[in-house]
């Protein structure tokens, strides 16, 4: 009998209800050209379901007492291919090449310790051939990505996000399906990436900085947020908002992605030239 305890270190929450599990795997998207990215696969819950999908499964674990349950559960699986490592230290690029796997559609299935899941997210948006991440989170973080404008949820990490993939959240996850049980909510989310992004990508990193900035201070108008730091704000703000119909004291949080990045190509990129 396995008797692994969860770690703390490293936000161990295992899933045990199989309803849930299925709830995920039926959200997880089907393709004859994927490959499955799974972060975190502690006892294999959710491996179980994406290995049946008779697609390669390249399975992250950092926690090395539990390489020999996995293994001892998935070696008679061929698709099955474990790495014990941080992801988030990783080359995943390489590990995709390595297993030839680069000509493949990626798509990242999780169960995500709380307090990694944005640098996680990000790291994932860099990988080519990205299609989707679904992704149990905290329910508060879940609801912050899933964000509509003028909303208290509504923020930089949202936009930020919204701007690489369409985001939808699936449904929320009480504590008592894990073991241990967290003292808050989870949810599921996917993330399904934007087949065309509105700006090159040499701008991205400027955008980042530009929202930001632009939310700051939430409490503080947008004007005032902009204004120490790009010289042409004011202007640029005054006119579009007069445009737009839009009150002067506008803050970041009324405006939807379309809106921020328009404004980031009239304000930040003329600053630079």
């Amino acid at each position: 009998m396995n008797t692994h305890k969860a770690q703390k270190k490293w936000g161990q929450n295992f899933l045990k209800d199989t309803t849930i599990i299925e709830k995920i795997m039926a959200s997880v998207p089907r393709s004859k050209h994927a490959v499955y990215i799974e972060i975190g696969p502690g006892k294999g819950a959710l491996t179980e379901g994406l290995l049946a999908l008779n697609r390669p499964v390249l399975a992250y674990e950092i926690d090395r007492n539990l390489e020999s349950t996995l293994n001892a559960r998935f070696n008679k699986a061929e698709n099955f291919h474990l790495i014990m490592d941080d992801f988030l230290t990783r080359d995943i690029s390489i590990d995709i090449r390595d297993h030839q796997f680069s000509e493949f559609d990626v798509h990242v299935v999780a169960n995500l310790p709380y307090y990694i899941t944005t640098p996680i997210i990000r790291k994932c948006l860099d990988l080519a051939n990205l299609k989707s991440i679904t992704i149990m989170v905290q329910d508060e973080v879940a609801k912050r990505l899933s964000a509509k404008p003028s909303t208290k949820d509504y923020g930089a990490l949202t936009v930020l996000s919204q701007y690489y993939a369409q985001i939808d959240y699936l449904f929320q996850v009480p504590p008592h399906v894990f073991h241990p049980a967290p003292k808050v909510h989870s949810a599921v989310i996917q993330l399904t990436i934007k087949p065309e992004r509105i700006l090159p990508v040499d701008q991205e990193k400027t955008f980042e900085t530009f929202i930001h900035q632009c939310f700051k201070q939430k409490r503080k108008t947008l004007i005032n947020n902009l204004s120490s730091e790009y010289a042409n704000a004011k202007d640029v703000l005054t006119n579009y908002f007069d445009k737009e119909g839009l009150n002067p004291q506008t803050r970041a949080e009324a405006l939807n992605l379309n809106h921020l990045v328009h404004l980031f190509q009239k304000i930040s990129l003329k600053t630079q030239h």
